[in-house]
C-alpha cells in the first residue's frame, strides 16, 4: 500500500530528522534565491509567488523566510508585499497549512503577506487558469515535480503563470539512496518499474528541457547524508518507519514479499558507509532555476 496521509507525515518527519533535509533545503534556497528574486521586482511593490505541491506549508514558509530576508536587505525591501498561492490536492495537508498560517501570522506579517491555498491537483489548476488571473514573479516546485509530466508543467508555467521577468525554481533529488531504493521496488513511488533508474534523474531532464526551449538556467547541487542505521533493526519502530519512507510503502517490512525486503536492505547496505557508529547514505539535491 502506497504511503499517504498521517503515516506519510510521520515517516517524512523522521526522514527530515535523520537527514536534516529542511536545513539543507534552506541552505540551497539561501544560496540562490537572493540573487534571483530582487531583479524580478523592478518598480513593483508586490511579489507574487506560486508554490506547486505545497504540502503542509513548511516548504512555502521556508522559501518566504528567505525571500523576505533578501528583500529587507535591499532598499525599501520592508515595503514589498507578498502574495503566496499554494497548490495542494491533499485535504489533510491543506488543513495543516491553514492551521500553520493562523499560528504563524502576526498583525504586521498579515498585512505584508497574503496566502491563498488551492485544494486541487496541478493538472486541475492548470485547466482553469482563467479563474486565477495573476502573473507570478516566482513559481517553485520544492520536491514536488516528481509526479508530473515535467515538460508539460514547465511549458504551462512559462506560458500561463510567469510574468515577464519571472523565474521558475525547482528542487529535486539526484541519484541518491532514496532513488536507488525506489527503483528497486516492483512498482515504486514514481509509478515506474524496477530498474528504471535513468528516469529518476530529474535534474538532467529539467536542464535538457530548458536548453530545448532556449531558457536560461542555473544549477546548484547540495550533497549530504541520511542516517539509516536503525533500518537494519526489524524491532526498531523508527527504523521501520524510515524504511516505509524510503520505499513509499506502509509497513513495508511486513507487507512486501520477503525477497523484496531482503533485496531492498542489500541496496541500502551496498550504498551506505559505516562511520562513527552510524550507517550513512548519500542524499543529493539539485536546485534548478529557469528563466527567459
Amino acid at each position: 500500500m502506497e504511503i499517504t496521509g498521517g503515516h506519510y507525515i510521520d515517516s517524512f518527519k523522521l526522514f527530515e530528522t535523520k537527514s536534516n533535509q529542511l536545513r539543507k533545503t534552506e541552505e540551497i534556497l539561501r544560496e540562490r534565491l537572493p540573487s534571483l528574486v530582487p531583479r524580478r521586482l523592478h518598480d513593483s511593490q508586490q511579489l507574487n509567488i506560486l508554490s506547486v505541491g505545497s504540502g503542509n506549508g513548511e516548504k512555502d514558509f521556508l522559501a518566504l523566510k528567505v525571500i523576505r530576508e533578501s528583500l529587507r536587505s535591499n532598499d525599501n525591501g520592508t515595503e514589498v508585499k507578498i502574495f503566496n498561492r499554494g497548490i495542494e490536492p491533499n485535504t489533510y495537508f491543506c488543513d495543516l497549512y491553514n492551521e500553520a498560517i493562523e499560528n504563524m501570522l502576526t498583525p504586521s506579517d498579515d498585512q505584508a503577506t497574503k496566502f491563498e491555498i488551492c485544494e486541487q491537483s496541478f493538472q486541475e489548476y492548470s485547466q482553469h487558469t482563467e479563474k486565477y488571473p495573476v502573473k507570478f514573479d516566482v513559481v517553485h516546485f520544492i520536491h514536488s515535480i516528481y509526479y508530473l509530466d515535467m515538460e508539460e508543467a514547465l511549458c504551462h508555467c512559462f506560458e500561463k503563470e510567469l510574468g515577464e521577468n519571472g523565474v521558475f525554481v525547482c528542487i529535486v533529488s539526484g541519484l541518491d539512496l532514496i532513488n536507488l531504493v525506489l527503483a528497486k521496488q516492483p512498482t515504486n513511488g514514481y509509478g515506474q518499474k524496477d530498474g528504471a533508474i535513468e528516469n529518476l534523474e530529474k535534474a538532467g531532464q529539467l536542464v535538457e528541457i530548458a536548453k530545448s526551449k532556449g531558457w536560461k538556467h542555473e544549477v546548484y547541487m547540495n550533497e549530504y547524508s541520511i542516517d539509516v542505521t536503525e533500518v537494519f533493526d526489524p524491532k526498531s519502530t523508527e527504523g521501520n518507519l524510515l524504511l516505509d519512507f524510503l520505499t513509499h510503502t506502509i509497513n513495508f517490512r511486513e507487507t512486501a514479499e520477503k525477497q523484496v525486503v531482503e533485496e531492498t536492505l542489500v541496496v541500502v547496505r551496498d550504498h551506505t558507509v559505516f562511520k562513527d557508529g552510524k550507517r550513512l547514505g548519500k542524499k543529493k539535491d539539485w536546485l534548478i532555476a529557469l528563466y527567459k
